[in-house]
């Protein structure tokens, strides 16, 4: 999930509601659009994050805007972004968590892991959604190398604070 501040209510609620279904089955990487925060400023929003942030979330600090750009997110809401295994995005959902969202989100996960498609009478269908007991533990996701999300918060702050 990415946003700005303005988003980052309903990116919980998506978060949760991704997470209760797929547990650590995926890489979850959190975004903050922190572009709007002036140099001289970004020590107090770095302060916030550690505090507020479990340090269990992958989170991103955009302080440039870069991924926000790269993907066509916007930052004044919450944005979900799936992809795959070899950095194909799958699904892209922007605004408020809905049912009908989570489904193509739930969907587009589901493909993305190899889990869609089985069989039932020897004939090949995909589910609009399978019991959790039905899924195999799959290996977690990978995000494109150019994302540069794969740092932990604290390897974002060292250059923030240079």
């Amino acid at each position: 999930t990415a946003s700005g501040q303005k988003g980052s209510d309903d990116n919980k609620v998506w978060g949760k509601a991704i997470g209760s279904e797929y547990g650590d089955k995926l890489f979850y990487l959190g975004a903050a659009d922190l572009r709007s925060i002036p140099p001289l400023f970004r020590w107090f929003a770095i302060e916030f994050a550690l505090k507020k942030i479990p340090p269990e979330i992958n989170m991103l600090l955009d302080w440039e805007g870069e991924m926000f750009n790269s993907y066509d997110l916007a930052p004044e809401v919450s944005n979900v972004v799936i992809i795959d295994r070899n950095g194909i995005i799958r699904a892209k959902e922007s605004g408020k968590y809905n049912q009908e969202a989570l489904q193509r989100i739930f969907e587009a996960i589901d493909k993305a892991l190899g889990e869609a498609s089985y069989k039932v009478n020897n004939k090949s269908t995909i589910p609009a959604r399978r019991p959790a007991a039905d899924r195999s533990r799959a290996s977690g996701m990978s995000i494109p190398p150019s994302f540069k999300a794969s740092r932990t918060l604290s390897e974002q702050l060292l250059p923030a604070l240079i």
